[in-house]
């Protein structure tokens, strides 16, 4: 099953911000694998110029983890400052994507903004400035823009769980399309999913005030809520409260864990494919909705798929990277 034209975007983009990462840490990158990879679509070069031009308006490291847990088995990249064009013509571009970069960032904040960009299969752990840390789960993309008299983050399509430190006068935010999520000193969990237009958040710890066009509600410890991108709240079974062991099995991909308790195939699929390459499709919609239960490495579609099958009495079948659950 071929991604859609999003997700094939996001793809991109991850690839060029990890050619652009290369290329800082070692300008003799600029090799023929990268001649190629920009030949291989007219997209290529363009998303590699915005993910340099991200680049020159940071002061900082793009990635500024202190740790980070990987299932590509890549290393994590360093960022330098040195920029890799075709030809004359694309410096220009560059220079003029770089400042189309910087100009909104400075209308917010006088600070220059942090860009964390995770590919297929991989979670960061960031330490930031302020004694804040962000676990960052496969496919998402974060910016952090911290200014004297405010500390701003936007999601946008991924998951990510941020331990806040708490300044009094200095609001900590994540903002994911209309909805504001405030740290009133906490721990939680955001996952922006674009494929439904859900924002679920999760309070881990502590209470945050959750805004938005539907209005203002503060959350405490256990609790969940689920609205819509443009702020609309969303009935859901899932909102409401949850337990300590609930909010462990859903937090449990920070260790690198799919923990299933009713959840279902195709819900458990979607998973599974945000943090692999080998992806799985459900062959038939009767089986969609079917619940599983168990625990299950993240990093394992096959291991899962043939679980599922066993489990369901369906058969399980791969042919060019994709795995089929059932006919």
């Amino acid at each position: 099953m071929k991604p859609t034209e999003s997700r094939r975007d996001k793809i991109v983009e991850s690839e060029a911000a990890a050619w652009a990462a290369r290329i800082d840490a070692d300008p003799d990158a600029a090799d023929a694998e990268l001649e190629a990879w920009l030949a291989n679509d007219p997209k290529h070069a363009g998303a590699l110029l915005r993910a340099q031009a991200a680049l020159v308006a940071l002061e900082r490291p793009l990635v500024a983890a202190n740790d980070r847990i990987t299932t590509t088995g890549k290393r994590p990249l360093s960022i330098a400052r040195w920029f890799w064009v075709g030809g004359g013509g694309l410096a220009a571009a560059a220079a003029s994507i770089a400042l189309f970069f910087a100009l909104p960032i400075q209308q917010e904040s006088s600070e220059p903004s942090q860009i964390y960009v995770t590919e297929l299969g991989e979670i960061q752990q960031v330490a930031l400035d302020d004694g804040s840390s962000i676990s960052i789960d496969a496919n998402t993309t974060i910016e952090v823009a911290f200014a004297e008299e405010r500390r701003v983050i936007r999601l946008s399509d991924g998951r990510a769980l941020f331990r806040a430190s708490h300044e009094p006068g200095r609001p900590f935010q994540v903002i994911v399309g209309d909805v504001t999520i405030t740290d009133i000193g906490t721990e939680f969990q955001v996952y922006d999913d674009v494929s439904t237009g859900i924002v679920d958040v999760i309070v881990t710890e502590g209470e945050i005030l959750v805004e938005s066009p539907a209005g203002r509600i503060t959350l405490f410890e256990g609790q969940r809520i689920e609205l819509g991108r443009t702020g609309a709240t969303r009935a859901s079974p899932n909102t409401g409260t949850v337990s300590h062991s609930e909010i462990s099995r859903i937090t449990a991909w920070r260790a690198g864990r799919l923990d299933l308790d009713g959840e279902t195939l195709s819900e458990a699929v979607t998973q599974l494919n945000r943090a692999n390459r080998l992806q799985i499709r459900v062959g038939s919609s009767a089986i969609a909705g079917k619940k599983l239960y168990g625990s299950f490495r993240i990093n394992d579609p096959r291991g899962f798929a043939d679980a599922a099958g066993a489990s369901l009495g369906v058969p399980v079948s791969e042919y060019d990277e994709v795995i089929t659950i059932g006919r």
